[in-house]
């Protein structure tokens, strides 16, 4: 929990977190697909078809993953500020601790390597444009992180630093 590996690039990322998740309890897991709808102009495009294929596999700036497989005890990080008077802000570390249908149940991992009492992660929905089409992702606003980019530890390393 006070560690991270770090590499350079997010697909690298990607592929690490997924390794390192495969060491953990394989009975726990579920698979979370968010729940998309598009916007071309004043049209709705209806989830099915070419484009959700293309906008399910793709990685859009500013969503969670369309696809989020979790095991409980992954260590996973908040992509969005959703409390910052709670400290539950983007780049925030946590330990799963349940996994529910509309929630996650989580402990902060702190500074320290202590952990939180127990809080819940709700789906919420955001909306990104990604070329002329508008998404609105309904999906948990974290993505895994046993290993992480450089540019985003840098924050927790340098509060670590100050920390000790």
């Amino acid at each position: 929990m006070k560690r991270a590996i770090l590499a350079t690039w997010n697909k690298d990322v990607d592929e690490l977190n997924e390794q390192v998740l495969e060491l953990f309890d394989e009975e726990s897991e579920i698979t979370y697909h968010a729940q998309d709808v598009y916007h071309y102009g004043d049209e709705i495009l209806q989830g099915a078809g070419e484009i959700h294929e293309n906008y399910k596999t793709r990685n859009i700036k500013g969503l969670p993953s369309f696809k989020l497989r979790l095991r409980k005890n992954a260590i996973v990080m908040l992509v969005r500020n959703l409390s910052i008077e709670d400290g539950l802000c983007n780049g925030t570390r946590l330990i799963v601790t349940n996994l529910l249908n509309h929630n996650l149940i989580c402990k902060k991992i702190n500074i320290d390597g202590s952990l939180s009492d127990e809080i819940m992660i709700p789906r919420i929905t955001l909306t990104s444009k990604h070329g002329v089409v508008h998404v609105t992702r309904h999906q948990f606003p974290v993505k895994l992180a046993f290993c992480m980019t450089i540019n985003k530890s840098q924050g927790q390393i340098e509060l670590a630093h100050w920390q000790v």
